[in-house]
């Protein structure tokens, strides 16, 4: 049995959201194109239940996104944590262990999400590849 997206009962996502300080998301992975498509690499999309625009739902079940926590570290970098309940296998294998995420264009979070997050300034991701850390339950990405 893969991933679940869970509705009507408390998930293992929520569980561990409760130790991760941060705010729900959903990241569709890729580069948007002229047609406002998600291809290849990066960050397409990131939505939250906080701004009203989540992308989650029953028609998630798809390799290119996966849930996260968002939060900005007291150094000031914006960390991502994927657990790994909240992802499909295709979405694991495809995304999370290539040793490395691709950025290739800087990425803006959007203001309504921007807005639950500490931070003074808007929030932009710098194009560039970034580490990937893994441990038992969960993936991290330190921007």
């Amino acid at each position: 049995m893969g991933a679940q997206f869970y509705q009507g009962e408390i998930s293992p996502f929520l569980v561990l959201q409760e130790r991760l300080p941060g705010i729900q998301v959903g990241v569709e992975f890729g580069t948007m194109n002229r047609e406002g498509n998600c291809v290849n690499v990066g960050i397409c999309r990131m939505t939250s239940e906080e701004s009203g625009d989540y992308i989650f739902g029953k028609k998630a079940r798809r390799c290119k996104r996966a849930q996260a926590v968002a939060s900005v570290m007291p150094s000031g970098r914006f960390r991502l944590q994927f657990p790994k309940s909240g992802m499909l296998p295709c979405t694991e294998r495809a995304i999370f262990k290539s040793g490395g995420f691709h950025l290739p264009f800087d990425f803006i979070i959007p203001d309504g999400m921007a807005f639950f997050l500490p931070a003074t300034h808007r929030l932009r991701l710098s194009a560039g590849i970034y580490p990937i850390l893994e441990d038992e339950h969960q993936y991290t990405i330190l921007f």
